[in-house]
Formats: C-alpha cells, structure tokens, sequence
C-alpha cells in the first residue's frame, strides 16, 4: 500500500507568509495560552513515521480501504475459480467426445469472452485502488497542512519540517520536535469532525 508515501514526501514548509507581521501578536497569544514564546527565524520538525502510524483518521481511512480491497480481491479471486472450472469441464467433455466440433468453438467463444471480462475486470479494480489511494494521500495531505496552517499562527515558526529517519535530514535536535503536540492537535480535531458526522447522520 502506497499510503505511507503522503508523509515521507511531505516536507511541510509552512512559510508564515505574515510571519514578520504577525511575531508581536502571536508573542501575546503564547503568553495569554501560557506557552513559550518561540524565537524569531525558529524551526521545528514533525516525524512523519509517527504521525502517520498514530494519526486516527489515517488509520480509519487505511482499515476502510483494506477492507474493501480485500473484499474485491476476494471476489475476483472467486471469479477466476469459476472460470477454471467451466474452463476444465469443458477440456474434459471435449476429450471425452461429448461436444461436437460447433459445440466446442462455441465453448471456446464464451471462455475468451469470460477470460477477457476478468482481465477487465482486474485492470478497473487496479485503477480504481489507484484512484482511492491518491484521494486518501490528498485528504491526509489536507487535514495535516490544514491544521499546521492554524497551529502555526499563534506559534509564528519560520518553518515546519516533515522529518523521516535516515531521508534527507541526518540529524535533529528532539528539542525542535513538535510531533507530540500535532499529533494531539490533529486527532483532537478528527475526533470532533467524527463526533460532529455521526451526529448529523
């Protein structure tokens, strides 16, 4: 599954586009919050393995995925034994001269026909999985930057790495980690949006 490949290319460079503007009040936000004010020109970093495995709605978005490809996989699996069925039942009627010749070619006719539906089948299955796995990239995608964007507005980080150990960066200090604290942020707000759905259902 390619799922894991939407945070190991995130590389979240939140740019706070207003961020020289906007220092003096997100100093006073942090200190009516009770947190530190964070230096001008700071950075931190996420760890993109942690808030993957630990992010509520990609582990929703994943199982509810899983669960439908193993369902379609199963049932193409079915398809191709019922096809190896009909497929030996009539090798072993042809051989054993129960079919005339019209008979057989007819039967030829229908396996080609059935084999090439299942081939069809598989390849709109495969696409379809594709489809499914790049609409769940974009909506972790969004749901994480979305969040950063507005974490990042009372916090004023000059910018926001996705850090995955041994890719790109060698070393970082834990004291610019702020994995903790987004991955608080980010299911404290799943859980609300999934409170909030099931409500209205």
């Amino acid at each position: 599954m390619r799922l894991h490949s939407v945070l190991i290319v995130l590389v979240l460079g939140l740019l706070a586009a207003c961020n020289n503007a906007n220092n003096s009040d997100s100093g006073s936000n942090n200190t009516a919050s009770g947190t530190s004010k964070i230096p001008k020109g700071a950075l931190a970093y996420v760890n993109t393995d942690s808030l993957l495995s630990q992010y509520d709605y990609y582990k929703d978005l994943k199982d509810d995925f899983m669960a439908k490809k193993e369902q379609a996989e199963a049932q193409l699996l079915e398809r191709r034994k019922q096809f190896g069925a009909t497929y030996q039942s009539v090798d072993k009627r042809a051989k054993a001269g129960l079919l005339s010749q019209k008979d057989i070619e007819a039967a030829q006719a229908d396996l080609q026909s059935k084999e090439q539906d299942i081939l069809r089948y598989e390849q709109d299955l495969t696409a379809g999985f594709m489809e499914q796995e790049r609409m769940i990239n974009d909506s972790i995608y969004k749901a994480i930057t979305s969040y950063i964007d507005q974490y990042n507005k009372t916090k004023g980080y000059q910018m926001i790495f996705g850090y995955q150990a041994g890719v790109g960066i060698l070393y970082a200090d834990k004291s610019m980690d702020i994995t903790p604290e987004i991955l608080k942020g980010i299911n404290e707000e799943y859980k609300k949006k999934k409170g909030n759905s099931s409500t209205t259902k």
